[in-house]
């Protein structure tokens, strides 16, 4: 999620980084980044994107930071970011075309022509 800091649908005041998906991870230094965040406002809401971890780390927040919010994302945001994790969001160019500043900086540069056809009119 944190290529989305560059995207213009959220507010992003901080990203928590966590290991790659398939790997066993203690959720305690996510959680705490998460606290240090949540000194910041009194009211967030949190997109947790972290695999089957996710869950885990949902029902630690909700533990400790009662008066946030979180949401378990999952893959839904990917696309927006470049990645291509499923079938529904294989095709970059469909969201790029639809939604481009909801896009993270980047993602759509490979489909931007440098050379537009313009057709005259006589």
């Amino acid at each position: 999620l944190s290529a989305l800091s560059s995207a213009a649908m959220f507010n992003i005041i901080g990203h928590v980084v966590t290991p790659s998906h398939g790997r066993i991870y203690d959720v305690k230094p996510a959680l705490n980044k998460i606290k240090d965040l949540a000194q910041r406002r009194s009211s967030l809401v949190f997109l947790v994107a972290f695999g089957i971890h996710a869950k885990i780390l949902i029902i630690s927040g909700m533990q400790f930071l009662p008066n946030h919010t979180f949401i378990d994302v999952g893959s839904s945001l990917d696309a927006y970011v470049g990645i291509r994790s499923r079938d529904y969001n294989k095709d970059l160019r469909k969201y790029c075309d639809q939604w481009p500043s909801w896009m993270a900086k980047g993602v759509c540069d490979a489909f931007q022509s440098p050379h537009r056809l313009v057709s005259k009119v006589s």
